[in-house]
């Protein structure tokens, strides 16, 4: 105690309320990280039909062409065909899928239907589980669209 003797009350004070305040601060500064908006990978920025993504028809073939919402045709054959991604499930390993996007209100896109191989159509799900197990799935590639969009900003 004998070296804050020579320090007076409103010094001392001083430092308190500075000390409060940087505890303050620091604490709003983790608050705002901690609840921030995740981030989004810039395939989620550009639109689908801008974008090369992966399809496939109800017969099989698979092709790469520009995303469209809605359902597409074949150019082989002329069936539905559906965007396809592949999915990680931590306990089953890679699931492919096929699934429909439509424009939702705000100018983005929504998944209208998925379905897994052997398995039902499953529409506007709230998230991509594993079929198997129920798990979340996360996309092996984390880009949904490929990055073929080189100059507009992608």
């Amino acid at each position: 105690m004998t070296r804050w003797r020579h320090i007076t009350a409103e010094r001392r004070a001083g430092l308190t309320n500075l000390a409060i305040a940087a505890a303050v601060a620091i604490l709003i500064w983790f608050s705002a990280w901690l609840w921030r908006d995740p981030p989004q990978s810039p395939g989620h920025q550009r639109d689908l039909t801008e974008t090369t993504v992966d399809w496939e028809c109800t017969n099989g073939h698979q092709y790469q062409a520009r995303g469209a919402y809605g359902i597409g045709r074949c150019p082989v054959c002329d069936a539905e065909a559906y965007l396809y991604i592949r999915y990680r499930c931590p306990e089953h390993g890679e699931i492919g899928a096929l699934l429909w996007r439509e424009k939702d209100p705000k100018g983005g896109s929504t998944i209208a239907g998925i379905r897994f191989e052997g398995r039902q159509w499953v529409l506007a799900p709230s998230r991509i589980v594993c079929p198997q197990c129920g798990r979340t799935l996360r996309t092996v590639r984390p880009d949904l669209y490929h990055a073929d969009t080189k100059g507009k900003g992608g």
